[in-house]
């Protein structure tokens, strides 16, 4: 395994970059910090590793004001994004208010290691996000 494991919780928090979000507290049940993503704003996490057999589903643990899109990009495991990232997936999320909840969708299967880029069509908080 090199670098983080895709099917161990990944914080939220733990980004290696973003465009418009930040860290702030979190109120879930774990508590510690979330990221608070802004609508058209994206995070990413560099050296995922989906391992050989890989990931076909990811859940998200999530607090949503409105209902909203996550889109989902792998892209190389070093080097800044660009042309070279593949859709992965694109997950509804429901609206949750001011609750947390987890919520599961499926994603082309996924293998080895690399960069792996969330972009938010709307605002909302993501506690952690694990793959399966």
């Amino acid at each position: 395994m090199i670098g983080r494991d895709a099917f161990l919780p990944i914080e939220g928090e733990d980004y290696d970059g973003q465009s418009g979000a930040s860290r702030i507290d979190c109120d879930d049940a774990d508590l510690g910090q979330t990221a608070a993503v802004t609508g058209g704003g994206s995070v990413f996490y560099d050296v995922v590793d989906f391992g050989e057999a890989g990931a076909h589903g990811v859940q998200l643990r999530v607090q949503a004001p409105t209902a909203t899109t996550v889109a989902l990009y792998a892209g190389p495991a070093s080097g800044p994004p660009g042309g070279t990232s593949v859709a992965i997936g694109n997950c509804a999320i429901s609206a949750t208010g001011r609750a947390w909840a987890t919520q599961s969708c499926r994603l082309t299967h996924t293998t080895d290691v690399h960069t792996l880029y969330l972009v938010f069509a709307g605002a909302a908080n993501l506690n952690w996000l694990q793959f399966h």
